[in-house]
């Protein structure tokens, strides 16, 4: 949901400098490459979970 802020502010700061457009753009980008913990935490405990060693790096030993 903050996706769409983001390129909203980008297009506003299009007016202002592009380079700060072009850096809000490269955020979304960043936060759509970079895998939220949470989501993975969550996959790996689905049937359909990626490889045991993506897996663990998300482990928490108790």
């Amino acid at each position: 949901m903050v996706s769409p802020v983001i390129y909203v502010i980008g297009g506003a700061l299009a007016f202002v400098s592009r380079y700060l457009a072009y850096a809000s753009y490269a955020t979304v980008s960043l936060m759509r490459i970079i895998p939220d913990r949470r989501l993975a935490k969550n996959s790996c405990r689905d049937s359909r979970a990626p490889p045991v060693t993506l897996c663990r790096r998300f482990e928490t030993h108790d």
